[in-house]
């Protein structure tokens, strides 16, 4: 019963993906920036409150889940279901176009195109409209920010991006994005709503003067 129910699942997300591809992509990023970032403050309250040595775990549960900023988390869902699904359609569409032959030597200029020129716009267009919806300078927490997760997300994306770009039909090259994403969205979501530190925002001003 179980198994048939995940096999029509399983018919029906694939029908969708072929009849409605950047809808049910861009829906499915949005879900799971939505759980990633969830999960992101879950773990940032839990680690809070274990540095405060509260060890009511019922009550911490409770805590936790008081203080989630659903704001913040519909912030992060509207960048991934309104930009970041509808452009990785289009991207792995036009990479698919540029390098369309089965070789090694294009499965790399696939994942040096994507790590060297998506990804840095990806990071600097989510931190610029998380900041821009909070009412903040984007320019000064993408100055902080920006190397630190460029780095981060190559640790992650490199290997995963070769195996996707290898082994992923193109049908399904978002929703393999999507899904390892679910690790790298709980960094991300974290990263973007992280303050612009003081210290940082000084030098920037005694910079522009």
């Amino acid at each position: 019963m179980s198994t048939s129910w995940i096999l029509r699942c399983i018919r029906t997300y694939h029908r969708l993906l072929v009849d409605k591809p950047v809808i049910t992509k861009s829906v499915t990023c949005g879900i799971l920036s939505f759980t990633g970032d969830i999960m992101a403050q879950t773990i940032e309250h839990k680690y809070s409150m274990n540095n405060n040595n509260n060890n009511n775990s019922q009550s911490n549960t409770w805590r936790i889940l008081s203080r989630i900023d659903m704001g913040r988390t519909l912030r992060f869902t509207s960048f991934g279901f309104l930009i970041f699904g509808p452009s990785a359609h289009y991207w792995y569409r036009f990479l698919d176009k540029l390098f369309p032959k089965p070789t090694t030597q294009s499965l790399l200029s696939k994942v040096l195109a994507d790590q060297t020129l998506f990804t840095p716009v990806a990071i600097v267009s989510v931190f610029s409209y998380i900041s821009l919806l909070e009412g903040h300078s984007s320019f000064e927490k993408v100055r902080q920010d920006f190397w630190p997760t460029l780095k981060a997300n190559w640790a992650l994306w490199l290997p995963a991006q070769t195996i996707n770009f290898r082994f992923t039909p193109p049908d399904y090259r978002v929703l393999f994005v999507n899904s390892v994403a679910l690790i790298w969205n709980v960094y991300l979501a974290s990263a973007s709503a992280s303050p612009v530190s003081k210290q940082d925002s000084l030098t920037t001003s005694e910079e522009i003067v």
